[in-house]
């Protein structure tokens, strides 16, 4: 066999071999070249995109520096959103993304349209000729509860929504709430000085100290899990006149289980400036105050905040 015909059969079977393997399209970015070896390149049109979006940036990063167009491609590769928002920040039903790529859903409240309570014909416990029927009433206005605590042992706990209050049950029906007259500076309860100490004050207190009265003190030592997951919260207090009179107007007769709201007077810890041994107390099922003695009888219901 000459060397002719020895050229020819290995020609011919490097033919028979190319046809009948398949042809694979190699692009400058498979090949290890980088974006800038042409504008066709598929890296290059995702640069391009990425600059019209403005996404990345081309300085260089934790990874190093890879080049403008490179760093710019890793840069917008590992962005996550610095954002400090929860879901109580964000209104209920709309998205948004936190510290990560992960999609959240707000469920904060929508912030209450006062106009609505012009609506308002009748209080929250009467109803129209005094039935009593809560459905009758209006409550377009109020706010939206939540069974944090399911009733449990008589243990119960609401939180309303709007404000952000957690509300106990029933701690007694017959507690008198003789704290220091004016000068209240013998009951820890009303210690501090800047309105963060005076919060933090309430709080905190321990419900030990017999000038803050039985009222006071009841809330100071009341031990109570509000979210249902077994921590046991201590910084309950009694509430206002004023945080009893929203919560009221929140919609509290209506809006939890009527076991919840069987009691209807309860105190607050505000004075009656003008008498000072009286101290108010607000029913929650028709709204109205009064500035009672403070050695009588009423209920206690206390109040917490996150």
């Amino acid at each position: 066999m000459n060397k002719k015909t020895i050229l020819t059969i290995v020609v011919t079977f490097m033919v028979t071999v190319l046809i009948s393997v398949p042809i694979t399209a190699v692009f400058a970015e498979q090949s290890g070249s980088t974006p800038e070896s042409g504008v066709t390149s598929r890296i290059r049109q995702v640069y391009d995109a990425l600059v019209d979006l403005a996404y990345g940036d081309e300085g260089s990063g934790g990874w190093g520096d890879f080049g403008a167009m490179w760093n710019r491609i890793y840069s917008a590769a590992v962005w996550t959103p610095s954002g400090t928002a929860t879901s109580e920040d964000v209104v209920a039903g709309e998205t948004f993304y936190g510290s990560s790529r992960t999609q959240l859903t707000g469920t904060a409240q929508l912030a209450q349209d006062f106009e609505l309570q012009a609506l308002v014909e009748w209080d929250d416990y009467e109803g129209p000729d005094g039935s009593g029927d809560a459905t009758e009433d209006y409550i377009g206005e109020e706010s939206m509860w939540t069974n944090t605590l399911p009733l449990s042992g008589g243990e119960e706990v609401w939180k309303d929504e709007r404000t952000g209050l957690y509300w106990s049950h029933v701690l007694s029906t017959s507690t008198t709430n003789v704290f220091p007259n004016q000068d209240h500076s013998t009951c820890p309860f009303f210690g501090g000085t800047t309105d963060a100490e005076k919060i933090a004050a309430r709080k905190t207190y321990d419900g030990l100290t017999p000038a803050c009265g039985d009222a006071i003190n009841a809330c100071g030592a009341l031990q109570l899990d509000r979210n249902n997951d077994g921590t046991i919260e201590t910084d309950w207090y009694l509430p206002t006149q004023k945080e009893l009179m929203q919560g009221y107007i929140d919609g509290i007769w209506n809006q939890t289980n009527p076991a919840f709201t069987t009691t209807n007077f309860f105190w607050s810890s505000s004075e009656v400036s003008y008498g000072p041994t009286r101290a108010w107390g607000v029913g929650l099922y028709r709204g109205y105050t009064y500035g009672v003695d403070k050695t009588g009888t009423y209920a206690v219901r206390c109040v917490a905040r996150d």
